[in-house]
């Protein structure tokens, strides 16, 4: 998808906000006279956001953490979300595999999408929300901007409720990185949308999407030993492999409800009351 598309999406996202906040209360200036500005009103509606996710094949919803932009902590590479040492194939968006034995994760049946499966949306990953206001979440960075070797990232989040128990959502997420040697070309797009409903006796969660990944392949270096050439520029560097590429695409749909037989109870825990569904 190229740059034009991507900002052409970006404008429709955000006019799917509906909500436009401008600055109200400022003074204005008559002649040589100052009004007093107005006191702003208050919003009476606090921001509450609760974000989960489906675990136990997808049966039972698990409160995770929002994403930590909002405490100015970010880690805009996904494939180290959950891990400290990472390979790759040399730059952002190509085939990856973390060092941590454990923590590699099935993403899919396709053996070959797991190896990029940080940089898509699956419905094992796709996080829901409930949120008293609209939450918007928009992400940019470029890296080396000076082609050959160029990385760019955008990521797109909206969601909000229509009520307190139905909630929907967009989330597009794009890379697209050159390589520092010939015929490194990685580019990826993933896009979702979900719904979810949860009320006092029924539960529903809805999503699907599209992954696509795309990589051009070199084969490694013709010869190994340019590396230790001073004079000799990485992208001037012979590969094995000239006008190879590899393209994959995951298209899902998920669909998970389930109705609660049971009863409202109000609990209390230290000094917090709060109401747990007690099952039957």
């Amino acid at each position: 998808m190229n740059f034009q598309r991507q900002i052409g999406l970006l404008f429709i996202l955000l006019a799917l906000a509906g909500t436009v906040k401008a600055q109200r209360g400022m003074p204005e200036n008559v002649g040589k006279q100052r009004l007093p500005a107005k006191e702003a009103k208050k919003d009476s509606i606090v921001s509450v956001i609760h974000v989960y996710n489906l675990v136990d094949g997808l049966s039972r919803p698990q409160e995770v953490q929002l994403d930590t932009t909002l405490t100015d902590f970010q880690q805009y590479n996904l494939t180290y979300e959950d891990n400290i040492s990472v390979q790759n194939l040399g730059n952002y968006g190509t085939a990856y595999k973390t060092n941590q034995f454990f923590n590699r994760k099935n993403y899919s049946d396709f053996i070959f999408l797991n190896n990029h499966g940080a940089y898509g949306v699956w419905p094992k990953t796709n996080d829901y929300y409930n949120t008293t206001t609209p939450y918007t979440l928009l992400q940019y960075g470029q890296w080396f901007s000076n082609r050959p070797n160029g990385e760019t990232w955008l990521d797109v989040l909206h969601t909000q409720n229509v009520s307190p128990e139905f909630n929907f959502g967009i989330h597009y997420g794009s890379i697209g990185s050159q390589g520092k040697y010939l015929n490194a070309e990685a580019k990826s797009n993933n896009l979702s949308m979900f719904l979810s409903y949860n009320g006092p006796k029924y539960d529903l969660w809805f999503t699907f999407g599209h992954n696509s990944f795309k990589n051009q392949e070199s084969g490694g270096l013709l010869r190994p030993t340019d590396i230790a050439n001073p004079d000799l520029k990485p992208e001037n560097m012979p590969v094995w492999l000239d006008g190879a590429n590899s393209k994959m695409q995951s298209l899902y749909g998920s669909l998970s409800h389930q109705f609660k037989v049971g009863s409202w109870k109000e609990v209390k825990e230290g000094d917090e009351m709060f109401q747990k569904f007690i099952l039957v």
